[in-house]
């Protein structure tokens, strides 16, 4: 695991970052999967780092629930997929 990312992260050893995506100097997007109360939940959110401090989440961000099936990961990743598609084809609608 990336020591840079905060404690809360690291937190739970049941938790899994899938993907870090620096945004800027200070900033990361993170994209883990993580269970709290014997739930799983994906967690894409903004993480901000503080001068001498590792990286802190932020408000910025969703949190898609895995309970029960898979329909709201589903919808979000066929929403990301139109969404690309919209923009490498350069419609302007």
């Amino acid at each position: 695991m990336n020591k840079d990312i905060g404690k809360d992260q690291e937190a739970n050893s049941n938790n899994k970052v899938f993907k870090i995506i620096q945004k800027t100097d200070d900033t990361q997007i993170i994209i883990s999967l993580n269970n709290f109360k014997e739930s799983q939940y994906v967690d894409i959110r903004t993480y901000w780092k503080p001068v001498d401090k590792d990286y802190m989440p932020t408000k910025k961000g969703i949190t898609i629930s895995l309970s029960g099936d898979l329909s709201q990961l589903e919808e979000v990743i066929a929403a990301l997929e139109e969404i690309k598609d919209f923009v490498s084809s350069g419609d302007k609608e």
